[in-house]
């Protein structure tokens, strides 16, 4: 008898433990993906705003457990992608500094301090809205409030290519993480998870029109 109550019991344990498992890795993940949002955002070189790209889209790949796994691959590939697109347009170092709209405070202090109140604020609103949405666990809700704060303020700050398109990739992500638990269309998602390489693209001709410009000039 006793034999059979522990083996009555295994199922659900092993359940509980699958459950803490998969709310512990999609906590990771939101942290990685906030944190590679962040230092997009922090960062000048070109390299460095392209590897955290990398980054953020495969945590943000781990977090759309409310796809289709092909789906969620698939963005993940278009992160690479995005990163392969970003990687091979000539652009000068130079350009990559942020071109920080008049009136905007463009020293490192000030996007730290930005990032660090962004980055609470976000994620505590992400926990507070999406936290009792059914299918959406804690990490989840965490990292949509993360990547969708900090995508704005990153587009807030910068007016350089990349930056800017950083900052729409990391938006984009935090609303397909979100949007993914109430909305099942794969159309829809295959459509959402396309939109980066578009964005890419954009990045790669407006960075090839700045690299371009100085030449113009007499």
């Amino acid at each position: 008898m006793g034999v059979g109550r522990i083996a009555g019991r295994r199922p659900g344990a092993a359940r509980v433990a699958d459950v803490n498992a998969a709310a512990t890795v999609s906590l990771a993940a939101a942290l990685a993906a906030g944190a590679a949002c962040a230092a997009s955002i922090l960062a000048t070189p070109r390299r460095v705003v392209i590897l955290a790209l990398l980054v953020q889209f495969a945590g943000t790949a781990v977090l759309l457990s409310a796809i289709p796994l092909a789906l969620a691959v698939a963005y993940a590939a278009v992160g690479l992608s995005v990163a392969a697109i970003l990687a091979v347009t000539p652009a000068p170092e130079a350009s990559i500094e942020a071109a920080t709209p008049s009136g905007v405070p463009s020293g490192l202090v000030f996007r730290t301090v930005s990032v660090l109140l962004v980055s609470l604020a976000a994620g505590a609103l992400g926990l507070q809205v999406l936290g009792g949405t059914p299918g959406i666990t804690p990490g989840q809700a965490l990292g949509a409030g993360l990547l969708f704060g900090l995508g704005l303020l990153h587009v807030g700050l910068s007016e350089e290519p990349l930056h800017v398109g950083a900052g729409l990739m990391a938006v984009l992500g935090g609303f397909e993480i979100g949007y993914a638990s109430v909305e099942p269309s794969v159309a829809l998602h295959a459509l959402l998870i396309a939109m980066p390489v578009l964005i890419a693209v954009v990045v790669a001709y407006l960075s090839l029109l700045t690299a371009a410009a100085p030449e113009r000039r007499p």
